[in-house]
């Protein structure tokens, strides 16, 4: 009985901080229109294809990635350390790509918190396990990455693990690439 009462106020509470991070996302993106809010995306967007792999390697990069936690990277690199710790760098990176390409789609909400929260789309927000770790450097790396517009994924919309999906509709989309235990679809 008392585990079913906690277990309902975990959920409701998880709904609350869905519901606020939207809120905020969309009160940010009122304040200085869409363009704006999307900014860190575009900003210094040059393709990682035509700087090569070690673009964005230098100190200031790294000092840039230590200073500068704001609340959307905050957010990526939580559900990038949830959905992918222990996968390669390519790999969390991918995930952030996956949350900024739904950003940019017309499918899905226009920020990243609307994206992140929205209803099972990610499991470990519908789970809370969002909240139950701290990201290391190499998420909030990767969520610099992402966020810088590298998407080492072609485009993907959507991703899994072969290993652990229990919904037979990812099945249906179809594939663009797969990076460690991930594969990435539209």
């Amino acid at each position: 009985m008392m585990e079913r009462l906690a277990s309902r106020m975990v959920g409701r509470f998880i709904a609350l901080l869905a519901l606020a991070g939207v809120l905020v996302g969309g009160y940010y993106m009122l304040l200085v229109g869409p363009e704006e809010a999307k900014a860190p995306r575009v900003r210094d967007a040059v393709s990682r294809a035509e700087k090569g792999p070690e673009a964005g390697r230098g100190p200031e990069r790294v000092e840039m990635a230590q200073g500068a936690y704001d609340y959307n990277t905050n957010l990526m690199a939580r559900v990038i350390y949830a959905e992918a710790r222990g996968e390669p760098y390519v790999g969390q990176v991918g995930v952030g790509a996956v949350i900024m390409n739904r950003v940019e789609s017309p499918l899905f909400p226009n920020t990243i918190p609307g994206v992140i929260f929205e209803p099972w789309a990610f499991t470990v927000v519908a789970t809370g396990e969002i909240w139950w770790y701290a990201p290391d450097r190499t998420a909030y790396l990767a969520a610099w990455d992402a966020l810088s517009g590298w998407d080492p994924t072609g485009g993907a919309l959507y991703y899994y693990n072969p290993a652990r999906v229990s919904s037979p509709w990812i099945w249906t989309r179809p594939p663009i690439t797969r990076i460690g235990n991930h594969i990435f679809t539209r």
